[in-house]
């Protein structure tokens, strides 16, 4: 029994003996496949972060050609606003130039209609401070009748009835 015992003790001492190497030989080739499993997550793990990297570096040049984009659309709304001030601007100081042609017009034919009628020539002697001098000293009678005030064309016709009476007598 003793030796029953015994025996039954070593077969137990063999069998754990067996198992230890067993779990000895399955821990090495768990280590190793674990070593392996490190390196090749070390390899993932730098794909990953080269991927990171890269998509960081994307997301910068985005972010920089977006700000470059805003700055040039805000230049261009401010040169657009500018334009658009300008345009404004000319058209205002076009439409004060049509009034302004307008007006001048009026006057440009209210002066000829004066012109042609003798109104302005009648003005500028009357306003004279010599127009009583001037009727005095001017012995034509067309034109002495034009100093009075009459129009010019009736002046014309005036003075040829006039030098007519006059060579008739």
């Amino acid at each position: 029994m003793i030796k029953a015992e015994l025996d039954g003790r070593e077969a137990l001492a063999a069998k754990e003996k067996e198992n230890f190497y067993a779990a000895l030989e399955a821990s090495t080739t768990m280590k190793g496949e674990l070593l392996k499993a490190r390196a090749e997550v070390d390899i993932l793990k730098a794909e990953v972060d080269a991927k990171a990297e890269l998509l960081k570096k994307e997301g910068e040049r985005h972010k920089a050609h977006l700000r470059a984009a805003h700055a040039i659309t805000k230049g261009l709304e401010k040169e657009k606003f500018q334009l658009l001030k300008e345009k404004d601007d000319l058209a205002q100081a076009l439409e004060e130039k049509d009034a302004l042609i307008g007006r001048l017009t009026i006057e440009l034919k209210d002066t000829k209609e004066r012109l042609t009628n003798g109104v302005l020539l009648e003005e500028a002697f009357k306003q004279h401070p010599d127009f009583d001098g001037f009727a005095n000293d001017f012995s034509d009678a067309g034109f002495k009748f034009l100093m009075k005030g009459h129009c010019c064309r009736h002046a014309s016709s005036s003075y040829r009835s006039q030098r007519s009476q006059e060579e008739v007598l």
